[in-house]
């Protein structure tokens, strides 16, 4: 059956369990296991600093972790702290399997707010300069600002693709939402451009995701081993 395509795009969803992410959280190896998922850029946002903080408090200050068991009570701060993670997580496969024209892995792609990507003068822009400096957070930071739903709040969500030898920077919208015990996120990529239409229909999101998902989970789960 012959068919028009009417604009080259790639779309991506997932999904992941925030108890997964809260069990490797609790752990000893859990600052190697978020390192494993945000980049160096993520980590520096003061935000990402503040619901992490209980992950990474142990290398200044002793502290005494939650128990393993998900069967008690669940301390809050180390399950905000899973439900950003998660979030960001289903947010960087969610563009992994948008985006086909190259293999992408979990540092290949940043999550962050479209007001603080530098976007080219010769783009259409809605605003007409970038801001010189990021959007004040609110001051009562309220449970969805925590596990990342601020995102929206602030400035629209983006996921930058990082570029290679032959690609310049992308990014692409995205959008993460949390319910009970799950996150999921989905992303949009435009291609444009005359290999517009070849780049969008390279692979398929099954092989895709089957490949990242693979790649990604072996990753993280050595962080936790």
């Amino acid at each position: 059956m012959a068919a028009r395509r009417l604009f080259p795009v790639g779309i991506g969803t997932d999904i992941c369990r925030i108890p997964r992410i809260y069990r490797n959280l609790i752990c000893d190896t859990s600052v190697k296991f978020v390192q494993r998922i945000l980049t160096p850029e993520e980590l520096k946002d003061p935000v990402t600093k503040r619901i992490l903080k209980c992950v990474f408090a142990p290398l200044d200050e002793p502290v005494t972790l939650p128990p393993k068991s998900l069967k008690g009570p669940r301390n809050q701060a180390f399950w905000r702290a899973a439900e950003f993670v998660a979030g960001r997580f289903s947010a960087k496969e969610a563009t992994i399997k948008a985006y086909s024209p190259r293999k992408l892995l979990l540092h290949d792609v940043i999550i962050t707010r479209e007001a603080f990507v530098k976007v080219p003068s010769s783009e259409p822009s809605e605003k007409d300069e970038s801001p010189s400096s990021p959007p004040e957070e609110p001051e009562n930071h309220s449970w969805d600002y925590y596990s990342g739903n601020h995102l929206h709040a602030v400035s629209r969500p983006v996921a930058v693709i990082k570029g290679n030898n032959t690609s310049e920077d992308v990014i692409a919208p995205i959008s993460i939402s949390h319910d009970g015990d799950y996150a999921t996120a989905m992303c949009m990529v435009f291609f444009d451009g005359p290999g517009a239409n070849q780049a969008a229909s390279q692979g398929t999101n099954q092989d895709t995701s089957q490949d990242t998902s693979q790649d990604n989970s072996q990753d993280t789960s050595q962080g936790t081993a």
